[in-house]
């Protein structure tokens, strides 16, 4: 179940691809649930993973393709994964919702032109969550913030921030710039509260109830102040839904 975003709750069947240009669990990213190294992947051909998609009759309402890491933008054939998938998997809804997209790349943002190239595919919707640090906070993301926000695929971005309640967070308030942006895109800007892990992530089903695996009230505070700070500030809450149902 994809569990966060603008499509959170629909069955989806998720490629997890290797590889992080942040490399590690650190000051960046300790929320992160992904054992993400390369040496950890398996190389698959487009043929197959095609063909397990298609054979999911699961997914036959709703052929959602997440495609996620990782950093997915590192791959350097995820351009032409996605014409194939989108080539041999039509869409199956003509809502005129994000339901119609048959693929989301959920990426850091930090790679820019292959990001673009990605979303000259109609059949695909980017949602991404920028990354902070201790020494440069999101500046790195500032300097093509606004070719993503006035992109001509605008339509099918969307931003996520992870927030902590600790102030001393680096990531403990949304830029400046994203707020201003969802004065006017209120439904583009999501706001995550960080799950907090007390381990790095090695392959087990993530769950909010495995308080082995998840800190359960450094994890409530931020759910809480994640909350408040979506009522302040007028932006959309994401949680991460797939926690609390224990199956990926």
């Amino acid at each position: 179940i994809q569990g966060e975003g603008p499509m959170a709750g629909l069955p989806s069947f998720f490629v997890r691809l290797s590889g992080c240009n942040f490399g590690a669990k650190n000051n960046a990213c300790l929320y992160c649930d992904t054992n993400f190294n390369f040496d950890h992947g398996t190389v698959r051909t487009f043929e197959s993973l095609v063909s397990e998609v298609k054979s999911d009759r699961r997914l036959a309402a709703s052929p959602l393709i997440v495609l996620t890491g990782g950093e997915p933008t590192l791959q350097a054939n995820v351009v032409g994964f996605l014409d194939e998938v989108t080539h041999t998997i039509p869409p199956t809804h003509t809502s005129g919702s994000p339901m119609d997209w048959v693929v989301q790349i959920e990426t850091n943002g930090t790679q820019p032109k292959v990001l673009v190239e990605c979303l000259k595919n109609e059949l695909c919707v980017a949602v991404i969550s920028p990354k902070a640090s201790n020494t440069k906070g999101y500046r790195y993301f500032e300097s093509f913030f606004n070719t993503y926000a006035n992109d001509a695929h605008r339509d099918r971005i969307y931003f996520k921030y992870v927030i902590d309640s600790d102030p001393s967070a680096t990531q403990h308030t949304v830029p400046e710039d994203a707020l201003e942006y969802a004065k006017d895109n209120p439904s583009r800007v999501y706001v995550s509260p960080a799950a907090v892990y007390k381990k790095a992530y090695e392959g087990e089903v993530s769950s909010a109830w495995d308080h082995e695996l998840i800190d359960p009230v450094r994890t409530a505070a931020n759910y809480a102040y994640a909350a408040e700070y979506c009522m302040t500030h007028g932006l959309r809450l994401s949680i991460q839904q797939h926690l609390f149902c224990a199956i990926a």
